[in-house]
């Protein structure tokens, strides 16, 4: 700014121009927009700058004018400063968060209350989801499939890939069920948990009570437990029969007209009387459609040669 104009400006801004001064400064004011602009930046600053006591001094004006102007540029740089590692702060907690969401995303898999669902989970293993079963698991693209799977209702039948380095764990509402490879049923209600080893070998554990932790499973084994039994049931099955429901039809695998009652039981519900002894260790084969209990009850009857009646609840085989 030329020497002039600091006079002229700072004489304006405390009160002390001649008429000439003045009219002078209204001119410029109007007409030059450099001397404007200095003259704004100048009174914005003249309210912090302590009156002199003394008749005007250009040169402590002046002093103090630029003291001011370097302490508002100083004062933006450290804005500028603290902009900058809020910035950084901010992008910081955004890959944080990306990152929590990710390594915390579950995915859950319904089945549809009238129909049956086949889903493969990330490591292959396939798991059969019974009519309005929920399952859930880790579904992080930064970590692998950690191999746990919660059933957190109804029942599926599991198909577990072996892993040399990894077991696999289906957390349910009463224990946890540890694999290595193997295939199983498991049901979870109200009541309680029941699991059916088909192939393989599991350990159940986690139970609201350790000391029954450590329970090994073979083959036919079923386990049942919860506020229903005061401690795990373990009994000797055909598993088969607890994994038809997989099936849009029901196959019979040469099964005992016992494991029929079973069937008839765990499936449609329904008591079965056999009035002859002698036919309960029967074996039938064959098959048919799963939801026509009429329909396989006929072919049975066929099979048997026996009259089979079926009123409400209960089925009676003559």
């Amino acid at each position: 700014m030329k020497e002039s104009n600091w006079e002229l400006i700072a004489k304006q801004l405390a009160g002390e121009t001649t008429a000439e001064e003045k009219d002078a400064a209204l001119k410029l004011l109007q007409s030059d927009k450099e001397f404007k602009s200095e003259f704004n930046k100048v009174k914005e600053l003249w309210g912090n700058i302590e009156a002199p006591s003394s008749n005007f001094n250009k040169a402590r004006i002046k002093k103090l004018t630029n003291q001011k102007i370097k302490e508002a540029q100083k004062q933006s740089l450290k804005w500028k400063k603290v902009m900058k590692y809020a910035a950084i702060f901010i992008g910081l907690l955004m890959v944080f968060g990306a990152v929590i969401l990710d390594i915390t995303n579950t995915k859950t898999i319904s089945a549809l209350k009238t129909d049956i669902k086949e889903h493969t989970l990330p490591d292959g293993s396939i798991v059969s989801l019974h009519k309005g079963a929920i399952i859930s698991y880790s579904n992080s693209r930064l970590l692998d499939f950690d191999r746990e799977v919660c059933l957190t209702k109804g029942e599926a039948f599991f198909n577990i890939v072996k892993s040399n380095n990894v077991g696999f764990t289906v957390v349910t509402p009463d224990y946890n069920i540890n694999v290595l490879g193997t295939t199983f049923d498991v049901k979870c209600n109200e009541s309680s948990t029941a699991i059916v080893l088909e192939e393989g070998k599991v350990e159940l554990n986690n139970f609201d009570n350790a000391s029954f932790d450590g329970i090994v499973m073979a083959p036919g084994n079923k386990v049942s437990y919860g506020s229903a039994n005061s401690e795990p049931i373990v009994s000797q099955v055909n598993p088969y029969i607890y994994s038809l429901w997989k099936e849009k039809k029901m196959e019979f695998k040469r099964f005992s007209v016992n494991e029929l009652a079973e069937i008839f039981r765990i499936y449609f519900h329904k008591v079965v009387i056999i009035k002859d002894n002698a036919i309960s260790e029967k074996r039938i084969g064959g098959s048919a459609p799963s939801d026509d209990l009429d329909l396989i009850l006929l072919g049975i009857s066929d099979v048997l040669q026996r009259n089979i009646i079926h009123r409400n609840d209960s089925i009676i085989i003559e």
